[in-house]
């Protein structure tokens, strides 16, 4: 496949601020949203903002049932194989950002 969609919740809330109940609810509804709509398992999940303090166990235990691949954070920094699969670090870019920036991002020099 050259694209694949991912879940992102139905309504962009921040799952650590929900009650259980309903982070669960935001992060299967969407991914079973996504299956629907592809007709493709959705394998990939991205938390609304993504910092570390927008997830939480609650969350991670969704998705682990969820049968979902990884989830992606917004948290900066290096993946390795230590990296906790619900928790891939990324980086933001914006427009602003030269291409020398994106460069050292991508080499986890910043």
């Amino acid at each position: 496949e050259l694209i694949e969609f991912g879940a992102h919740t139905l309504d962009h809330s921040i799952l650590a601020r929900l009650p259980a109940a309903q982070k669960r609810t935001q992060i299967l509804a969407s991914i079973d949203a996504v299956t629907e709509l592809t007709g493709q398992a959705c394998r990939f999940f991205a938390y609304p903002n993504g910092g570390a303090a927008d997830y939480d166990s609650d969350c991670l235990a969704a998705l682990r049932d969820s049968g979902i691949a990884a989830a992606l954070t917004m948290v900066p920094g290096a993946n390795t194989a230590a990296t906790p699969r619900f928790e891939i670090h990324r980086h933001g870019i914006g427009a602003a950002d030269s291409l020398a920036r994106f460069k050292l991002q991508c080499h986890n020099l910043l």
